[in-house]
């Protein structure tokens, strides 16, 4: 697994692509910055390293207690905070 820069590049990298298939499906500029912005805060903020003390953890700033049920009910790498899928939603749930 990459570690924290590492997924901040392949998010920045990925951005140009997000945004420009997004605009090409909507045609739609408004649609694009929304899907970009969340693109990007989904890449920043919403990792899947939350279940430790990571630069995504760090980057909540005071509100990061917000994680810490989940960093106790959840094991670092396991498939429930590494999974593409389910990690994924249990994050955003």
């Amino acid at each position: 697994m990459p570690a924290g820069r590492t997924h901040d590049r392949i998010t920045l990298w990925c951005l140009p692509f997000v945004t420009i298939s997004s605009f090409g499906f909507t045609y739609s500029l408004p649609l694009t910055m929304i899907v970009s912005l969340s693109f990007l805060v989904g890449g920043f903020m919403l990792g899947p390293d939350l279940d430790i003390h990571s630069i995504q953890y760090v980057r909540w700033g005071p509100l990061r207690w917000i994680w810490l049920p989940y960093q106790k009910a959840i094991k670092h790498r396991s498939r429930l905070s590494h999974g593409p899928i389910v990690g994924t939603a249990l994050r955003v749930v």
